[in-house]
This record gives structure tokens, C-alpha cells and sequence, in this order.
């Protein structure tokens, strides 16, 4: 039985934090000892967790702030997604998805679908991103949505509330000291999107590295923008 809950990252037990460790590193991402708590938990985020039965199998650090944005007139509110990541023994079963939703209807309220917010994920995974633009309006540099207005507000976002020290270039990809994680068993469950446009996007970027029949991370990973849009909801309704 699939069990989602949610905690303030402060209030994780030792034994909760290494089981977060503990499932990123069983996905080929080399997570170093200690990321989770100097680069993350110091934001303070809600961490939302997923359980079968007793095992942790899929999780995701959120922090909600209201910020003006590019995308609308007034202050909404900013969803950020940190990490993420879930069992490769769930992939597929749309585990993404329903931790996301919990979270939103936990911070929004139960309609949140039908309000006004944005945000912004960091992530190489073109999964991920083509699950988001179902339901959102996504900006990246692939459809010629990152304009000056954008890259500023990012720019500020990233330096002043994040804080990140790492260069983010003018398509919003942040370069990090380079890594080769092996990710080919990982790849068509985990990563890989079934619209290959996405595939193609974090190749583009220098996200994943295709060698053949491998898949490497390569340590560079993308910020992606997207905002509510009522369209979009429509689109994904009579599809």
C-alpha cells in the first residue's frame, strides 16, 4: 500500500534523512554526504514523502514563496522544487505526479489547479518536464520562451533566494563541476520522456549525455519556469 505524507525537513529523524540518501544514490545520482542538509534543508522546505509499506520509495523537497513575477500582474504564489526522486520499482505508476498534487492541495487548497501560481524545478530529467507541461505553461529555451524579463527574474531568484553560487547561462541551465553518472539502467524508466522533443531539450542543454546505447548526468541540470494556465488545464481535459 502506497502511503504519502509531508514533514518539515527540520523535523526528519537521522534515520528518515539517510533513507532519503539511501534512495537517491539507488537511482545513479552520486549524492556526497551532507548535499541534503547544507544545500537544502537550510532553506527549511516541506519534504514530501512516499512509503510502501515501510520503505521509502519516492520523495521531493518544496518551498512556497509570493513573488511578483514575470508571468503574472500581482504576486502569486512560487512553488520551487528541489530534488526528487523515486524507486525505480515504481516507475511508470505515476508516483511523480500524485506527490506533487499532495502538495499542491496541502499548500493551495483543494482547487489549486484553478488559481494562479508558478514555479520552478531544477532538474536533467525529460520525464519530468514533459509531465509538467500536460497541465502548465512552461518556459524554456527550446520554445523561445526565455526573454530578458525572464532570465533577470531568474538570475535574481537564483543568486538572492536560493542562493546559488554556480553560473546559470541564458538558457537557464546551471553549470556545476562536471560529473559521469551512469544512468543507462535508470534511463527508460526513471528519466527518459515518451515525447522524444524532451529528450532531445536536456541533450540540447548538456544535461544527459547519450554514448550510444549509455546515458550519462552530467552535473548540469535546468531551471524550469512554468505557470498555471487555464488553457493548458482545458487542453489536458479533453485530450
Amino acid at each position: 500500500m502506497l502511503t504519502i505524507t509531508l514533514k518539515p525537513a527540520e523535523d526528519l529523524l537521522p534515520d528518515e534523512v539517510q533513507n532519503l540518501y539511501a534512495l537517491a544514490r539507488r537511482t545513479g545520482f552520486p549524492i556526497a554526504q551532507g548535499y541534503l542538509e547544507k544545500s537544502h534543508f537550510e532553506h527549511k522546505p516541506t519534504v514530501v514523502l512516499a512509503h510502501q509499506g515501510q520503505a521509502l520509495v519516492g520523495f521531493q523537497s518544496y518551498n512556497t514563496y509570493r513573488l511578483k513575477t514575470p508571468f503574472f500582474r500581482k504576486q502569486v504564489p512560487f512553488i520551487y522544487g528541489g530534488l526528487a526522486f523515486q524507486d525505480n520499482a515504481v516507475a511508470g505508476r505515476g508516483l511523480g505526479y500524485r506527490i506533487s498534487r499532495y502538495y499542491m492541495q496541502h499548500t493551495l487548497g483543494r482547487f489549486f489547479f484553478l488559481k494562479n501560481y508558478a514555479f520552478a524545478v531544477r532538474t536533467p530529467t525529460p520525464r519530468l518536464i514533459q509531465i509538467l507541461s500536460i497541465q502548465h505553461k512552461l518556459i524554456h529555451f527550446k520554445n523561445g520562451l526565455v526573454t530578458p524579463d525572464v532570465y533577470q527574474f531568474t538570475q535574481q531568484f537564483v543568486r538572492h533566494v536560493r542562493r546559488f553560487s554556480d553560473p546559470l547561462d541564458e538558457r537557464l541551465v546551471v553549470h556545476t563541476k562536471p560529473i559521469c553518472a551512469d544512468i543507462t539502467d535508470q534511463w527508460p524508466t526513471l528519466f527518459m520522456a515518451t515525447d522524444d522533443y524532451y529528450n532531445q531539450l536536456v541533450y540540447e542543454a548538456g544535461l544527459i549525455r547519450a554514448d550510444g546505447d549509455k546515458r550519462f548526468i552530467t552535473g548540469n541540470y535546468l531551471i524550469l519556469l512554468g505557470h498555471s494556465s487555464f488553457r493548458q488545464l482545458i487542453r489536458s481535459l479533453t485530450n
